[in-house]
Protein backbone atom coordinates (compact mmCIF):
# COMPACT_ATOMS: atom_id res chain seq x y z
CA UNK A 1 0.00 0.00 0.00
CA UNK A 2 1.41 3.56 -0.74
CA UNK A 3 0.46 6.63 1.45
CA UNK A 4 1.34 10.01 0.12
CA UNK A 5 1.01 12.94 2.80
CA UNK A 6 0.05 16.24 1.35
CA UNK A 7 -1.87 15.31 -1.15
CA UNK A 8 -3.71 18.13 -2.55
CA UNK A 9 -7.31 17.91 -3.84
CA UNK A 10 -10.62 19.45 -4.46
CA UNK A 11 -9.33 22.71 -2.75
CA UNK A 12 -7.80 20.86 0.49
CA UNK A 13 -4.62 21.55 0.92
CA UNK A 14 -3.71 18.45 3.75
CA UNK A 15 -5.03 15.23 2.20
CA UNK A 16 -3.40 11.94 2.74
CA UNK A 17 -3.91 10.02 -0.34
CA UNK A 18 -3.84 5.71 0.02
CA UNK A 19 -3.86 3.60 -2.93
CA UNK A 20 -3.19 -0.12 -3.32
CA UNK A 21 -2.61 0.60 -7.50
CA UNK A 22 -6.40 -0.45 -7.83
CA UNK A 23 -8.38 1.63 -5.63
CA UNK A 24 -7.72 5.15 -3.83
CA UNK A 25 -8.89 6.86 -1.09
CA UNK A 26 -8.02 10.68 0.25
CA UNK A 27 -8.74 12.04 3.31
CA UNK A 28 -8.32 15.85 4.23
CA UNK A 29 -6.94 16.47 7.78
CA UNK A 30 -8.19 20.27 7.40
CA UNK A 31 -12.28 19.03 8.56
CA UNK A 32 -12.04 16.31 10.55
CA UNK A 33 -10.73 13.57 9.01
CA UNK A 34 -13.11 13.16 6.18
CA UNK A 35 -12.52 11.27 3.45
CA UNK A 36 -12.88 13.09 -0.07
CA UNK A 37 -12.26 10.43 -2.54
CA UNK A 38 -12.71 6.86 -2.83
CA UNK A 39 -12.84 5.04 -6.15
CA UNK A 40 -10.48 3.02 -8.80
CA UNK A 41 -7.35 5.45 -9.69
CA UNK A 42 -8.03 7.28 -12.62
CA UNK A 43 -11.54 6.72 -12.63
CA UNK A 44 -14.66 9.06 -10.93
CA UNK A 45 -15.06 9.80 -7.24
CA UNK A 46 -17.53 7.14 -6.10
CA UNK A 47 -18.69 9.73 -3.52
CA UNK A 48 -20.43 12.62 -4.28
CA UNK A 49 -18.60 16.40 -4.62
CA UNK A 50 -20.33 19.40 -3.49
CA UNK A 51 -18.19 22.33 -4.94
CA UNK A 52 -19.95 24.57 -2.56
CA UNK A 53 -17.77 22.30 0.41
CA UNK A 54 -14.82 21.96 -1.44
CA UNK A 55 -11.82 23.65 0.21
Amino acid sequence: MEIQEKYNFGGWKNCIRMTNGEVEIVVTTDVGPRIVRFGFVGDQNLFREFKQQQG
